[in-house]
């Protein structure tokens, strides 16, 4: 949880917006799946 959360931050500092997007519809799949 907290690694995900630190990821976040350095993707949102690096302008990677769209990164983070597609990392968390990614997550949200996987979830889903399982």
């Amino acid at each position: 949880m907290l690694k995900k959360i630190i990821v976040d931050i350095i993707t949102m500092s690096r302008g990677g917006f769209e990164m983070a997007l597609l990392l968390k519809s990614m997550e949200l799949n996987q979830e889903a799946t399982i």
